[in-house]
């Protein structure tokens, strides 16, 4: 008989173990002292081979790059702003209508247009690929409007210019890569060294998480993705992936009952597909309750100790206490030199480092106008035409050729995204 898998937090005089069974469920981390736990717990998940991805929002998990070799786990470092970390990049389509209006604080009648204009670039295999492409759509359908009102009724010049208003919003505090190719492969979060130990991802979240509203919906993007994504986990298999969200209760904020029961849905669900949650918090008051209730184990760290209560909803509750100096977690944050060099040594940096230029909705709609208007001069994206004109040096490709190599590669990928959509945008306000 196999030995059962255990999670391992602290010293062997004075540590908790986590069986196989209690790891399979997500778990929840309160109190001043919580980032120790997660690190303790970062640190064993990946030893025992399961990678870890962690919203860090302090910046204060870095210092595990200065463990001794024997305890140095392998990390990969992750920013949406690609300042810190290989770039987190997302699709407008991959986003889709419901978090990107959140994303864009658009009101329900500003939503509702911007799920028309999803709809309409579906039916015209009009890629979405970033926010140019997005405008680019909103200005398209403001131009043409009466061919859609019989199909979709009435869609306001005032509200598109409103949503476009607040498109460059966005960019002002986000900037303008965040939309864009190459996107985040998800299962690069799912990598393991030569020795089998999982990969510690951590996403640096200091400077998003000041913008709550974008925080919550970016960590709700990425469990949306995660759940769409990947298959089933095969029964009595260990997770795929754990994944912290620091600051948890961010994810909730603002958030209608009735998105809230759909966010529920998926963290249930999610679990299917491998992917155990550790909600990380201040204080456990601080998660909605309906979602506590159904947290299996729960650590709860304050002063100088941690009690571990493990699945208090099957009514078979227990704790330990230990001490949290058994967690020895004192580390020195990376110097920036040291976060580079990691970063320049990265087999995944020659896949993120430089942005590409997809053919899209942009370019398929500048095609169209010049088609149409052959003897007339440019009317249609002219005061955009200087982003997106600049062209690669590896590129040289004509733009015959672009749109060859797009049939087989981007539609495909974004016509499938067009279907899985619908598992995010059931999700109502």
């Amino acid at each position: 008989m196999m030995e059962e898998k255990q999670v391992v937090i602290g010293e062997s005089d004075a540590c908790i173990k986590l069986t196989q069974n209690t790891i399979s469920y997500h778990g929840m981390i309160s109190g001043k002292e919580r980032a120790a736990f997660t690190t303790a717990l970062a640190e064993s998940y990946s030893k025992l081979g399961i990678p870890v991805f962690i919203s860090d929002t302090n910046n204060a998990l870095t210092g595990l790059v200065h463990l001794d070799q024997q305890r140095k786990p392998p990390i990969e470092f992750w920013d949406f702003t690609g300042q810190s970390g290989h770039p987190v990049r997302a699709t407008i389509s991959s986003m889709g209508a419901l978090i990107l209006s959140r994303l864009l604080d658009l009101n329900e009648t500003q939503s509702n247009i911007l799920g028309t204009i999803f709809r309409i670039s579906d039916e015209k295999q009009l890629l979405l690929i970033d926010l140019l492409d997005l405008r680019s759509m909103l200005q398209y359908v403001g131009e043409h409007g009466k061919e859609f009102t019989l199909t979709y009724g009435h869609i306001s010049k005032q509200s598109i210019g409103s949503i476009i208003r607040n498109i460059f919003a966005f960019e002002d505090k986000m900037g303008k890569d965040f939309f864009g190719e190459p996107e985040l492969a998800l299962y690069d979060l799912l990598r393991h060294d030569e020795n089998g130990h999982g990969y510690i991802n951590l996403l640096q979240a200091k400077k998003i998480v000041s913008q709550s509203d974008y925080y919550g919906n970016l960590m709700l993007w990425l469990l949306s993705d995660f759940f769409e994504t990947l298959p089933l986990n095969k029964e009595d298999a260990l997770p795929k992936m754990v994944f912290f969200i620091q600051d948890a209760q961010l994810l909730f904020q603002g958030v209608s009952p009735s998105l809230f029961q759909k966010i529920m849905a998926v963290i249930q669900a999610i679990r299917s597909k491998g992917i155990i949650i550790m909600f990380e918090l201040p204080e456990a008051s601080d998660l909605p309750k309906l979602l506590k209730d159904r947290i299996d184990f729960q650590i709860v760290a304050e002063n100088q100790c941690a009690i571990y209560t493990c699945c208090p909803k099957q009514g078979h509750s227990y704790q330990q206490t230990i001490p949290l100096s058994s967690l020895n977690s004192k580390m020195e944050p990376i110097r920036p030199e040291e976060l580079q060099e990691i970063l320049f040594q990265s087999p995944l940096r020659p896949k993120y480092c430089c942005p590409e230029n997809s053919f899209s909705a942009f370019e398929q709609l500048k095609q169209q106008e010049t088609e149409i208007h052959k003897e007339k001069p440019l009317t249609f994206h002219q005061k955009f035409s200087d982003e997106k004109e600049i062209v690669k040096n590896h590129s040289r490709q004509s733009l015959l050729e672009k749109a060859a190599t797009a049939v087989f590669t981007t539609i495909g990928r974004e016509v499938a995204r067009s279907l899985t959509r619908g598992i995010l945008d059931s999700l109502k306000k």
